[in-house]
């Protein structure tokens, strides 16, 4: 693993020291697609952090899928979760 790759869903103000690197998906433009982000994990060797179901859904669908970290925070909004943590 060479780094971690944040989902837009989460804020960036997440308090978290890993050991590897942080990239938001923003790098990979405005709104990029579950698809583009996947596969941009896929090649460069990242886990995905997220709390988009999707991504843990399609997991099943991938041959050699990309590691997924899967938060869950119930229903929330992104700016709720920056001020509950």
């Amino acid at each position: 693993m060479k780094a971690f790759l944040f989902d837009e869903n989460l804020p960036s103000k997440i308090q978290f020291t890993p050991s590897v690197p942080i990239i938001y998906v923003s790098i990979l433009g405005d709104s990029p697609s579950d698809t583009h982000i996947w596969e941009y994990a896929k090649e460069m060797g990242l886990v995905i952090v997220t709390k988009d179901t999707d991504f843990s859904d399609r997991l099943m669908l991938d041959l050699s899928p990309p590691k997924v970290v899967h938060l869950r925070f119930g229903n929330m909004r992104k700016r709720v979760i920056i001020y509950d943590l």
